[in-house]
């Protein structure tokens, strides 16, 4: 069985909903109709986790754009 089913949150009129990819619906033989507990954990921030709570002059997606743009002149 499927551990972790990573999706995002999407609106849902005035509501936030999550899609559940068909593969992991079959996995888990979810039935429309069926009640489900869901357990939420953000997901971390991917520069905090390599770094911690250095503090930045930049948002995080500014600098992974600036890096992605750079890429090319590390390979």
């Amino acid at each position: 069985m499927t551990d972790v089913i990573r999706t995002k949150a999407r609106r849902w009129g005035n509501s936030i909903g999550f899609v559940l990819p068909a593969s992991a619906r079959k996995e888990l033989r979810l039935k429309p109709g069926q009640e489900v507990e869901i357990t939420v954990k953000q997901a971390k921030n991917p520069l905090q986790e390599l770094w911690g709570s250095m503090k930045w002059d930049k948002a995080t997606d500014e600098i992974l754009r600036d890096v992605r743009k750079n890429e090319s002149k590390w390979l």
